[in-house]
């Protein structure tokens, strides 16, 4: 009896070791909420209680932005995110961003879902729509590292400021993140071979689809697959050697430009705009002032 269950205890092992090693997911990019999506991650998150909601969002209150275009902008280089309404500075906040090692992905985003996490994510998350891999503005249960370069690519806030953020922006409001893009030190560009990911993949894959390369592959910011086999069809038509890498001169043939120079992704001038006065609360009139309901047929 005890062999027998020492080989059913053998079975399954081999059947769920295999399928829960199936379902772990590689480390994602950005944030580690993107692992929530497989059932293996999840029960990570619960132990580690990440996956924990954080406070509820309480009542919404008046929205001094609604019905206005709302824009935020996110400069990396200085760490600090600007809410502009109608084209008009609203607030301004610090942020930490993303390490040398895990750059915060500069370009024309918005947001794509919000939610109520807490744990390391803080009091608020708002997801970007960068399509390769989890990155959101949150909170922090880590207030200390507002203002350097401390996230897997997320933007940080203190929980105070992405609790009203949280309360300004909808869903589907842009986000332009402006900096400098990822390159080594005294590079223009980096060269793009497969496995890269970031900005400037998605920039040339927009290119190749533009010049109609590509048909059919998902500009998804990651350089694998049918979009190698693009550039080398677009290198072999222009004369230069089917390689599948992105070097300065297929660059150059491509029309391809720094990230950095283009206008809208520039770096906020520093110490502009002006800083704006803090938020305040909206201040409700004293009791005094405030008309008593009476139900109706009272005199």
């Amino acid at each position: 009896m005890r062999a027998l269950g020492a080989w059913a205890a053998v079975l399954t092992a081999s059947i769920w070791i295999p399928l829960l090693a199936g379902l772990r997911p590689q480390a994602p990019l950005g944030c580690a909420l993107g692992a929530v999506q497989s059932p293996w991650a999840l029960l990570q998150f619960v132990a580690g209680g990440q996956a924990v909601a954080g406070s509820p969002p309480g009542p919404p209150g008046p929205n001094p932005l609604a019905g206005k275009h709302v824009q935020l902008v996110i400069d990396a280089g200085a760490r600090r995110l600007y809410v502009f309404a109608d084209g008009a500075l609203f607030a301004s906040w610090p942020v930490a961003v993303g390490t040398p090692a895990t750059p915060t992905p500069i370009g024309h985003w918005h947001i794509k879902t919000k939610a109520v996490w807490g744990g390391a994510f803080g009091a608020r998350w708002m997801q970007l729509s960068i399509p390769w891999g989890t990155y959101g503005i949150h909170g922090t249960n880590n207030p200390g590292s507002i203002g350097s370069r401390a996230s897997h690519g997320c933007i940080r806030m203190f929980n105070r400021n992405v609790v009203e953020l949280y309360r300004l922006v909808p869903v589907g409001t842009p986000v332009d993140i402006r900096g400098q893009a990822v390159a080594r030190f005294g590079e223009v560009r980096r060269v793009i071979v497969p496995t890269l990911v970031g900005s400037d993949v998605l920039q040339l894959q927009h290119r190749l689809q533009a010049l109609g390369y590509g048909a059919g592959a998902v500009a998804n910011g990651v350089y694998s697959g049918r979009w190698v086999e693009a550039v080398r069809a677009f290198q072999a038509a222009s004369g230069l050697k089917p390689t599948g890498v992105v070097d300065y001169t297929t660059a150059e043939q491509l029309g391809l430009r720094p990230l950095a120079d283009d206008p809208a992704l520039r770096p906020t001038p520093r110490g502009a705009p002006v800083e704006p006065p803090p938020i305040r609360p909206v201040q409700l009139p004293p009791p005094s002032t405030v008309a008593r309901w009476v139900a109706p047929g009272t005199p």
